[in-house]
């Protein structure tokens, strides 16, 4: 009989243990897929985007951000572009050392329906015209993110406005695998013109580099105050004047042309930065210095050819024979 009450207590013990060991486990991956988002992702992905797989390939895309400050693996969730099927397809839990969104970070998962490409290629597609992305937890019911989106449009992407945030705004300029920043209404880099002999001229008749901005809002912007160069790595490379809000006010709907000649003291349109006929990138800062509202990196350019979005505001950028300054790139 004692014998028989040791055993009871031993095997007690080892279900007591075992039970708290279980309710670790559910615990800690709570507490791991919290803070887990589908930050951004890309439905209609073509040529002359920037967003390529590692093999070359254009394909849909879903960004996942981790808010919080410890690693979380995806290896053995679900994804699924189905509402009605939640196990549609399990991340590969073999190489953690891809499928391990770092703490704060980001990792970009491809939705090209070609698994044998590795880890991060999932057995989905999205719809170009809408559908439903949801992510769930290894028990393939509790839904670790999700959401349902209209209609896209090619190469522009839906990501939350910051990341982890709660409202969705559309990118012209995606951000996979970087933060997401909002653009400051629908201010953008709208047309530019690099290598510059006949085309349009200043108001001195300077042929002059150009860029175009275009106000996509319902109301004027000052760009007094901003931030403008050719330099990521310096974005506050030259201040545009804040000294004279009617040159720098651009109207509702409307355009702006910014003279990149480096000859600022003509005016607080002309830019000391001037654009390489060469290839490189311009961006344009909001007035903290810091915060990126528009940024386009191009190759060589051809003289007096301009490269610019269609239709305006558009994600799809196009060269132009007869450059558009300050009309519509239609």
């Amino acid at each position: 009989m004692r014998l028989l009450t040791v055993l009871l207590i031993g095997l007690l013990s080892l279900v007591m243990i075992a039970c708290e060991e279980t309710e670790t486990d559910d615990q800690d991956i709570a507490e791991g897929v919290e803070g887990l988002f589908i930050n951004e992702f890309l439905a209609k992905n073509e040529i002359d985007s920037v967003n390529v797989d590692e093999n070359g390939g254009y394909d849909d895309w879903v960004e996942l951000y981790n808010s919080t400050d410890a690693a979380i693996d995806i290896g053995g969730m679900y994804i699924t572009d189905s509402a009605d099927d939640l196990m549609q397809w399990q991340i590969p839990a073999t190489d953690a050392s891809l499928t391990t969104v770092p703490a704060g970070g980001y990792l970009i998962i491809w939705c090209d329906k070609q698994p044998d490409e590795g880890a991060l290629h999932m057995n989905i597609k999205l719809s170009t015209d809408g559908e439903a992305i949801v992510l769930t937890e290894a028990d393939g019911e509790t839904i670790v993110d999700s959401v349902t989106f209209g209609a896209q449009v090619t190469n522009v992407s839906m990501g939350r406005s910051v990341d982890g945030g709660d409202t969705w705004v559309t990118f012209t300029t995606p951000s996979p695998g970087a933060a997401n920043v909002e653009p400051v209404g629908a201010l953008v880099i709208n047309e530019f013109l690099a290598s510059n002999d006949t085309s349009a001229t200043d108001e001195n008749g300077d042929h002059d580099d150009w860029v175009e901005l275009y106000n996509g809002t319902d109301a004027a912007i000052d760009i007094g105050g901003m931030y403008i160069t050719d330099d990521p790595a310096d974005l506050t490379q030259h201040q545009i004047a804040d000294s004279s809000a009617s040159m720098t006010t651009i109207p509702a709907g409307g355009y702006l042309i910014l003279w990149c000649d480096k000859e600022s003291e003509q005016g607080v349109l002309h830019m000391e930065i001037k654009l390489s006929g060469d290839g490189e990138s311009v961006v344009l800062v909001d007035t903290d210095g810091v915060t990126v509202i528009d940024e386009f990196t191009f190759g060589p350019q051809q003289a007096d050819i301009s490269l610019g979005r269609f239709v305006d505001g558009g994600g799809i950028w196009i060269p132009f024979t007869t450059p558009t300054p300050g009309a519509t790139n239609g």
